[in-house]
Formats: C-alpha cells, structure tokens, sequence
C-alpha cells in the first residue's frame, strides 16, 4: 500500500488578505487570478485582489470540458510574465484552474491529456483557494473534465499538477447560502463513510477518515451558527475526509 500526501495548507481568520504575502514566499508576484463569478462585486475578494492585474471572473452553469479549457488556454497563452494561477471558488472553478496551469505550460488541446497523461511539462503553479467544504480539490491533483464531443469524463489527472498552496478563509465560506454550506459538508460526511468502509482502507486512512468524520458530525449535530470555529472544523472534515 503507498499512502501519500503532498499539501501546503494556510488557514486562518481572512487569510486570503495574505495572498501576495504568501506567493512572496513562493517566489511568485504575477498570478492569474481564476475566480467564480459569484463573487464578481464582493468587496472583501476585490479588496484581497486590489494589487494583481490579470483578474478573470468565471461564469459557471455547468461541469468543466476540455473544449472550454482549449478556449481560456486560447485567450490567456499570450500573456506576458504570469508565474502562477490563484484559482478562487468551488470544485469545478480550481479544477479548471489546475487543467489552465497545465495546458499553458504543454502544446496540444486539452483532450491531449485526458486521463493520466506522462511525460508533459512542469505546469504554472497553483494556489488553491476553496470556496465550499465539499470537494477536496485544494490537496489533490485531480481535475475532472467532459468531453462534449466524445461524451466522456476522464479529467487531466497528474502528479506534478498538485497545488503548491492551499487558502482556507472561512470569511470566504460564509458567503455562500446556509443551504450550499450544509449541503457540501454532507457530502464530505459520506465520503468519510465510504471510505471507511472501503475494502482498500487501512488503519493508517482510518485516522484521517475518523478524524473527519468526527469534525463533520459533531458539528453538523450541534450547529448553532456558521461561525468562525464551526467552519473551519468543516473545511479541515472535508480535507481529512480526502486525505
């Protein structure tokens, strides 16, 4: 059994304040900056974003393809000097910022790389910057993509495409309805199950799986409010949950 992690996770109150802080750290200072359109008029994302140029807000009505990758891979290629991208949002939103780092860094269309691709270039780094407590995104190097034409999701899948950062800013997770905040923690609280009861699991998952499953219940079960404290136990249930 191989058990792996690779995961570089900030987490406090607005840490998404220290962003150009921590790229600094990184040796990055010119991001693209991939952010759903939710948040196109909120403050506190203009406010944290005031000092970077290159700023793209994403319309989201449905799941990412490759045909839609080829055509952001299309408008940003020419972009001069950008070290990075800051995906900003849920799943679907870092995972098309994943494919975009990868594709801006290798030749071909995005179909190119369905599935598991080998031997492809280093891709621009990622800072993950989730906006939901569902999808364990931020930690991992999948991204799930469709293809419209072929009718198939496969994703682009690779191991040197896991974020180099991870921004948990529950001010960030607050912003979404009570209902989507429900609804995603329930859905790492089945994963935590499933996985549990996994032929492949091991008393190693098990401490993470167990540990997540405790955050997530215990939360939900007692929850008075979406306040700092509750969502942060949210968004780490999730993380360990995908772990």
């Amino acid at each position: 059994m191989i058990f792996k992690i690779n995961a570089n996770i900030l987490y406090k109150k607005n840490s998404l304040l220290d962003l150009k802080k921590e790229l600094k750290k990184l040796y990055l200072n010119k991001p693209l900056v991939i952010c759903d359109e939710f948040f196109i008029k909120d403050k506190y994302i203009l406010s944290s974003l005031k000092e970077f140029n290159c700023i793209h807000f994403l319309k989201l009505d449905k799941e990412p393809t490759y045909e839609g990758l080829d055509l952001l891979k299309k408008k940003f290629k020419k972009l001069k000097n950008i070290d990075c991208i800051v995906g900003i949002g849920g799943g679907s939103c870092i995972d098309i910022s994943k494919g975009l780092a990868l594709l801006l860094k290798n030749s071909g269309p995005a179909i190119k790389y369905m599935g598991f691709p080998k031997k492809i270039k280093q891709p621009l780094p990622l800072i993950a910057v989730p906006t939901t407590v569902s999808t364990g995104t931020e930690v991992v190097y999948n991204a799930v993509f469709t293809s419209e034409k072929k009718k198939i999701k496969l994703g682009i899948n690779s191991e040197i495409n896991y974020p180099v950062l991870a921004i948990l800013d529950t001010s960030l997770i607050k912003k979404a309805p009570k209902n989507l905040i429900l609804q995603s923690a329930i859905a790492s609280l089945i994963r935590s199950i499933e996985t549990f009861t996994s032929v492949d699991s091991s008393f190693i998952t098990k401490i993470f799986i167990k540990k997540s499953f405790e955050f997530l219940f215990n939360t939900l079960i007692d929850l008075k409010s979406l306040n700092h404290k509750s969502l942060e136990k949210l968004q780490w249930g999730c993380i360990f949950s995908m772990f």
